[in-house]
């Protein structure tokens, strides 16, 4: 499973639909193209974001992060969005600090506009909090 890194938490929730929104698109180009043939492509937040706003569940990091780890685990590579937001987000941090202890291959991605996504150097840096 690949297992996708993006920025979420914010205090202004139509930040968070835009993040949403990103990586909805990022994992339904991931269907299109052939390197991702045959790949389960995993993204938290594609997965709560619909719950968290139906029943009112937290929106933090580190309410969802034993849930996250769970999944983490089960990944064999770790793709990281570069979308506004990534360097500040703590949850990002966590996770990329994750992959990196459990040496994790990490490939970052860009979106280039709706529905083209790149990947990118690897120079990207996520501030560890």
């Amino acid at each position: 499973m690949i297992y996708v890194v993006s920025p979420y938490s914010h205090k202004n929730p139509k930040v968070r639909q835009e993040n949403y929104d990103r990586v909805v698109d990022f994992v339904i180009w991931t269907g299109k193209e052939p390197e991702f043939k045959n790949k389960m492509v995993y993204s938290p937040i594609m997965y709560w974001h619909p719950a968290a706003c139906a029943y009112d569940l937290p929106t933090d990091s580190v309410y969802w992060r034993n849930k996250n780890t769970a999944e983490l685990l089960k990944a064999t590579e770790v793709i990281i969005l570069a979308l506004p937001g990534i360097t500040n987000s703590v949850g990002c941090a966590f996770e990329y600090s994750f992959a990196r202890t459990n040496n994790y291959p990490i490939r970052y991605y860009a979106q280039k506009e709706l529905g083209l996504w790149k990947m990118i150097s690897s120079s990207i840096c996520i501030r560890l909090k």
